[in-house]
């Protein structure tokens, strides 16, 4: 799944390319966007990426792009269904996660780790971070 923070991003991106920096005509084209994407997947955004003029060749270059990445994502950017299922549309508890479960183990101070080692270790701590350790493991794990 698209983070579907980050593809807001690239609706602001094409909003400004179409629109202009900060304008009002931006804000509510990509507004717009966002709420097809949110409530109906990328279909609406796609046909609205195709229909856009861009008003210099540079822009087009750029538009061109845009419509790209959505075409590239668009089996991953089905957030009505994910969200139907229950799952989160947006990275975050992935990276906080990540931060827990990996940094905080790993980048203590003092520590070097060799990648089987490292591999091992995490594959611990993700076992015990997910509840499927029968019973906690050493002190040293945690």
């Amino acid at each position: 799944m698209v983070d579907f923070y980050h593809a807001g991003e690239h609706l602001w991106e094409a909003a400004r390319l179409l629109h202009g920096a900060d304008t009002a005509d931006a804000a509510a084209w990509a507004g717009a966007r966002i709420g097809e994407l949110y409530e109906e997947g990328v279909g609406p955004v796609r046909a609205a990426l195709a229909a856009a003029r861009a008003p210099t060749e540079a822009a087009a270059d750029a538009l061109r792009v845009q419509r790209g990445y959505f075409a590239a994502n668009a089996d991953r950017m089905d957030y009505p269904t994910i969200r139907d299922r229950g799952l989160p549309i947006g990275s975050g508890a992935v990276e906080s996660s990540a931060r827990h479960v990996v940094q905080q183990r790993m980048k203590r101070a003092g520590q070097r780790w060799s990648e089987q080692g490292a591999r091992a270790l995490l594959a611990l701590r993700a076992c015990y971070a997910s509840g499927r350790l029968p019973s906690p493991p050493p002190k040293h794990l945690h």
